[in-house]
């Protein structure tokens, strides 16, 4: 049985695939989301803004910077320190030397998950992460 919302969740999401973008936001608009997606950390920190937001999820590699320095702008705005934010990409947690989980943690992110994002994944971080949105 799906949960009902207090309110709708306002979710940014920046990934510079168009294909697992659009694949994320038809899963986020069927948890019933509010969803702006941004292809690169500049259209993201303008985003940023404009809006408030209750969760983001970040891909690890962007065009114009990594998730992990991205994150760390956004710590840095004010209101977003408590935000909570995702890792979200297709790079396994650690691969040979480099721990990407890690990086992301130590940057400020909340979690580290890899693609591609599921309803069932996606209701379990609102329910941890925003719980006051959820009835």
């Amino acid at each position: 049985m799906r949960e009902y919302l207090k309110m709708a969740i306002n979710v940014l999401l920046v990934d510079d695939s168009l294909l697992a973008q659009r694949f994320t936001v038809f899963i986020l608009k069927s948890c019933d989301c509010i969803v702006d997606a941004a292809v690169d950390a500049r259209e993201a920190l303008l985003l940023l803004e404009q809006k408030k937001y209750d969760i983001i999820f970040i891909d690890y590699g962007l065009p114009d910077m990594k998730g992990p320095e991205l994150t760390q702008k956004i710590r840095k705005i004010k209101g977003c320190d408590k935000l909570p934010i995702i890792g979200l990409s297709a790079h396994e947690p650690k691969i040979e030397e480099v721990d990407y989980e890690l990086e992301c943690l130590n940057a400020g992110m909340n979690l580290y998950i890899t693609k591609p994002l599921y309803e069932e994944r996606a209701q379990e971080l609102f329910k941890t992460y925003i719980p006051d949105k959820r009835v």
